[in-house]
């Protein structure tokens, strides 16, 4: 450093210590690694177990039921699954396990007068028993029975849930049955559909979007600038996943020096996305009466915003500011941009009606 430099320097404020670390959340941090500790090793174990000769169980079977239950309790406590994979894999055997009961007619004396009763009005009608209405063309005394036997096997599942110890999946399933059913849903398509990667990347923008509004409302605007500029990422990066020859076709157009280096969109930056996205014309300007946008201009001042999560750029660009409501509100308003112009421009797929 310079001389002047020196001497500018003896009149910089001192930084502020960082905040220590308290007791309780030392406390909480240890209890939180030992516990994901003991479910892993739980989880090998019981692992190691299952797979040491067991005869093969029926799906039924209560006890192979319960064995199965232990290790996936042993998964989601050592962080080895998602709740909502824990949600699937749990509803699904305790739906295999009702379901069984079910066809051995456990379920005989609460089911069969609901069952006869609709096949009065199979009759009544000069249905066979083997002929059924399509759904939504019975009628309304029809529905009604149906209704009642589908809520009845509900119960009985509710109820077999509570009986393998699984409180929680139960009231939630009671309580909150669209929650329940969205997480399951989210669970199977996690182990079933990972190579989805379409409606994953839609799941995945849905959730930066409502991460995003979440932080303003909070108040933490840089989150929410994080967020919206991770939002935009998803949108271009669905854009060259819906057209992957027209993207990689622009991509080739790039000078070398900008252009991604690696054939899946996948693996680009923003930036990338960005140029690739303007060179096959998906994004231009959008105008109104009075004034006309670009809107690569608008991403690039989000991919700045964004980029301030790396604490190093932060130093370089914006040393000792904050995000305020105003930045996020620009890249709110880049983000709403870039949606428009999506309208216009951007490869859909035929039923795609999201803007």
């Amino acid at each position: 450093m310079t001389e002047d430099g020196d001497d500018r320097r003896r009149f910089w404020s001192r930084s502020a210590p960082l905040r220590a670390l308290t007791e309780e959340e030392r406390e909480a941090a240890l209890s939180h690694l030992k516990d994901r500790a003991v479910g892993r090793m739980a989880a090998h174990h019981l692992a190691l177990e299952m797979q040491a000769g067991q005869k093969r169980a029926h799906h039924g079977d209560p006890d192979a039921a319960r064995h199965y239950l232990e290790l996936v309790r042993a998964l989601r406590q050592g962080g080895r699954i998602t709740y909502a994979e824990y949600v699937l894999q749990v509803g699904s055997r305790m739906e295999m396990v009702s379901d069984h009961r079910w066809f051995q007619g456990d379920y005989t004396a609460d089911l069969q007068p609901i069952s006869d009763a609709m096949d009065r009005i199979t009759q009544s009608h000069g249905l066979s028993r083997e002929e059924y209405w399509p759904r939504g063309e019975e009628p309304e005394d029809y529905r009604v029975l149906s209704d009642a036997y589908s809520a009845c096997l509900n119960a009985k599942l509710i109820e077999t849930m509570r009986e393998f110890g699984e409180e929680e999946l139960a009231d939630l399933r009671e309580r909150e049955p669209a929650r329940y059913d969205a997480l399951r849903e989210e669970g199977r398509r996690s182990v079933f559909e990972k190579d989805n990667r379409l409606t994953a990347l839609a799941t995945l923008i849905d959730y930066y979007e409502h991460e995003a509004e979440a932080a303003g409302n909070a108040g933490a605007y840089l989150a929410g600038c994080l967020m919206w500029g991770a939002a935009a990422e998803g949108r271009l990066l669905l854009w060259c996943l819906r057209a992957p020859a027209l993207a990689e076709q622009a991509r080739q157009a790039l000078p070398s020096k900008s252009r991604p280096k690696k054939p899946d969109p996948a693996d680009w930056t923003l930036d990338g996305l960005v140029q690739v996205a303007h060179g096959a014309g998906w994004i231009g300007v959008l105008e109104d009466d009075d004034f006309v946008f670009v809107v690569e201009g608008l991403l690039q001042n989000l991919r700045q915003s964004r980029n301030l999560i790396h604490p190093g750029r932060s130093l370089q660009l914006e040393p000792h500011l904050r995000r305020d409501k105003t930045a996020f509100d620009d890249a709110k308003a880049a983000y709403a941009v870039l949606r428009m112009n999506e309208v216009a421009h951007a490869p859909r797929q035929p039923d795609d009606q999201s803007n």
